[in-house]
């Protein structure tokens, strides 16, 4: 699980740098980060794939549930007969949520608050999947996973803060008595 997490945190931190780098060599801000965040934004959809596809091995399930969708693994990695959340079809659909919503914000707010969006709202959705899958309670009644995934909320929201700062106008005093 911490793999899956340093894997997703690495993404972000290359990301934030190659689109650093990219304006750094003259590359227009508003064509980097774009492109960058397209680059991070289609890895997570194809880790969440996998997912999809990893949940046919049922790799990492959830707690047991009497939801009409719950599933049971007899054949899994870990075998079960006791029917359990299907955590990787919530992590693919809270993905591809997230995909969706960047995607049509793309054109209405900057490259910057986007991939903090990005970052808050994949950070949110991966604590919340955390609340019905097998993972120990090492802090605070929080999961590692989760604990990660709250630094990734939490550097959204550096960069969503740092964003809004850069967008604002700046204001000049007038000079007293000018007219």
């Amino acid at each position: 699980m911490l793999r899956r997490i340093s894997k997703a945190l690495a993404a972000l931190a290359a990301g934030l740098i190659l689109a650093r780098e990219l304006t750094r060599h003259r590359l227009d801000s508003g064509l980097a980060y774009p492109l960058t965040l397209a680059g991070v934004v289609g890895g997570f959809a194809g880790a969440k794939l996998y997912y999809l596809a990893e949940h046919a091995g049922d790799v990492t399930y959830g707690l047991p549930s009497d939801l009409p969708w719950a599933m049971s693994f007899p054949e899994g990695t870990v075998p079960t007969t006791d029917r359990v959340h299907p955590t990787p079809l919530y992590e693919a659909i809270g993905a591809f949520a997230v995909a969706w919503l960047l995607w049509r914000l793309r054109t209405r707010v900057s490259p910057g608050m986007l991939f903090a969006l990005f970052a808050i709202l994949q950070g949110l959705s991966r604590v919340l999947v955390e609340i019905v899958r097998l993972n120990e309670k090492i802090l605070i009644g929080l999961s590692q996973p989760q604990l990660w995934s709250l630094v990734l909320v939490a550097l959204g929201g550096v960069v969503a803060y740092r964003s809004l700062a850069s967008t604002r106008p700046i204001t000049t005093p007038t000079a007293a008595g000018a007219g």
